[in-house]
C-alpha cells in the first residue's frame, strides 16, 4: 500500500504551492524522525516551521528529497491559470445566484397560499429554508472561492498520480492500495466519489477501493505525509529559491471549458453543506503533543483503515455544531484539565446530550507505543549520534506529556 499527503501554500493572486509527498505503508512513522532530527518535535506545526533557521529548513528540504523512501513532486499554480478558472467560476456563480433569486421570487409570489383564511401564517418553510441553506456558502466568500481553485487543483494533480506515482506509472501490481490525504477537508476533495466512480467504469487505474482518496480537516497537524507536504509547501511559499524552478510542474488543468463547467456543477453541491469523517474534539488543558497525535494513532490501531478528524474547541462545543452540523452521537470527545467555566459549560453540554466522553490520559499508553516504535525505526535510519539525540527528545516529549496528564 502507497500512501499520499498532499498539501499547497499560496493565495489567490499570486503562486499557489502544492506537494505531494508519498511512501509505503510500513514507512508511514518516518516523517517523524525527520521532523525530530530538524525540528525537535513529533508534529512539526506552523509555529514551529517559523521559528527555525533558513539553513535548517535548507537542510531538511535536502535530506527528505534524498531519502529514496519518499516520491515527492511539486506543482504551481501561477495567476494566470487562475484566473481563467476565476472566469468560469464567476460567470458559473453569476448564473447560480440569478436561480436563487428566482427560487425566492416564486416564494413571494406565492405567499398567498402560506396564509389560511384567518390570516394565521402556516409554517411551511421548507422551500425557504432550502434557499438558505443554499446560499450559506457565502457566509465566507474569500474562502469559497479559494476552495474552488484549489480543490479542482487537487482533483487534477491526484488524476495526475498516474504517472507520478510508482505503484500506478509501472503498473505492475494487479493487487495495489494506493492511498490520498488531503489537507483541508471535504471542501477540497468533495469531487473524489464521483471522479472513482468515472474512472472505474472508463477501467481506469483509479477505483474507490484501489485508490481511495480522503479530505482530512487539519490534516496538516495530525497525519504524518500531510505533515512533511505541509511542510515544504510552506518553504516553497517563503523561500522558492530553494528549488529549481524547473522541478516544478503545472497543474495540468484540461482547457476544455465543458470539464471546468461540469466541475463547477459537481463543486456547487458538495459544498453545501459540511461533511466529516470520524471527528475527534478537544476540550479544556490538552498538551499539543499529545493532541496532535491521537486522531493519527486511532487511524494507526484501525491499520490505516479508519480517518480521523480533530478539531480544538475553542468556544464553546453547542456552537460548534451549530456552524458544523453532523452527528454528535458519533464524535469522540477528549477532555484535558478544565480550566475555566466555558469548559465547564462544554462538559456539561456532553453530559446533557450523552456524547462519547474520553479522558486524554486515556490515550497516553498508545502515545508511548508510537514513540517506542519510533526509537526502533531511528536506531536503523540514522547514525548513532543522530540516534541519541532522538531518543533523548523523544523521552524528554514523554516526559512532558506524562506530567501535563498527571
Amino acid at each position: 500500500m502507497q500512501i499520499n499527503g498532499f498539501d499547497e501554500s499560496g493565495a489567490i493572486g499570486k503562486n499557489i504551492y502544492f506537494v505531494r509527498v508519498g511512501c509505503e505503508k510500513f514507512e508511514i512513522l518516518r516523517p517523524y524522525i525527520y521532523n525530530l532530527m530538524h525540528f525537535g518535535d513529533i508534529i512539526a506545526t506552523k509555529n514551529i516551521i517559523k521559528g527555525v533557521s533558513k539553513n535548517t529548513k535548507k537542510v531538511y528540504l535536502r535530506e527528505i528529497r534524498e531519502d529514496p523512501n519518499f516520491e515527492i513532486d511539486y506543482y504551481l499554480l501561477n495567476p494566470f491559470v487562475q484566473l481563467d478558472l476565476l472566469k468560469t467560476f464567476i460567470m458559473a456563480e453569476l448564473i447560480t445566484v440569478s436561480s436563487r433569486r428566482q427560487d425566492l421570487i416564486r416564494f413571494y409570489k406565492n405567499l398567498d397560499q402560506y396564509y389560511n383564511k384567518n390570516q394565521e401564517k402556516i409554517p411551511l418553510l421548507g422551500d425557504l429554508s432550502g434557499i438558505i441553506d443554499k446560499l450559506r456558502r457565502y457566509n465566507n466568500p474569500q474562502k469559497y472561492v479559494e476552495h474552488f481553485i484549489k480543490s479542482i487543483a487537487y482533483r487534477c494533480i491526484i488524476e495526475d498520480l498516474k504517472n507520478t506515482s510508482g505503484t500506478l506509472r509501472y503498473g505492475t501490481l494487479s493487487d495495489y492500495c494506493v492511498v490520498s490525504q488531503i489537507d483541508g477537508g471535504f471542501p477540497l476533495a468533495g469531487w473524489y466519489r464521483r471522479f472513482l466512480q468515472q474512472e472505474e467504469v472508463s477501467r481506469s487505474c483509479f477505483s474507490p477501493k484501489k485508490t481511495p482518496i480522503f479530505g482530512i480537516s487539519h490534516g496538516d497537524e495530525y497525519y504524518p505525509l500531510i505533515n512533511v507536504a505541509h511542510i515544504l509547501a510552506s518553504i516553497f511559499g517563503e523561500t522558492p529559491n530553494l528549488v529549481f524552478p524547473r522541478s516544478f510542474k503545472e497543474v495540468p488543468i484540461p482547457s476544455d471549458s465543458k470539464f471546468l463547467e461540469n466541475f463547477y456543477a459537481e463543486f456547487s453541491g458538495f459544498n453545501e453543506k459540511p461533511r466529516f469523517f470520524n471527528r475527534i474534539l478537544f476540550l479544556g488543558d490538552i498538551n499539543p503533543k499529545i493532541q496532535f497525535m491521537i486522531p493519527f494513532m486511532k487511524h494507526y490501531e484501525t491499520n490505516q483503515t479508519q480517518i480521523y478528524e480533530g478539531f480544538r474547541i475553542r468556544e464553546s462545543l453547542r456552537s460548534f455544531y451549530k456552524e458544523f452540523k453532523g452527528s454528535s452521537q458519533k464524535d469522540v470527545i477528549v477532555c484535558g484539565r478544565i480550566r475555566n467555566q466555558k469548559d465547564q459549560n462544554n462538559i456539561q453540554y456532553c453530559k446533557d446530550y450523552g456524547l462519547n466522553m474520553t479522558q486524554v490520559a486515556d490515550y497516553f499508553q498508545g502515545f508511548e507505543d508510537i514513540t517506542k516504535q519510533l526509537v526502533d525505526q531511528a536506531c536503523e535510519a540514522v547514525d548513532p549520534e543522530r540516534f541519541r539525540k532522538i531518543k533523548d527528545r523523544l523521552e524528554f516529549i514523554k516526559e512532558e506529556v506524562k506530567r501535563s496528564i498527571s
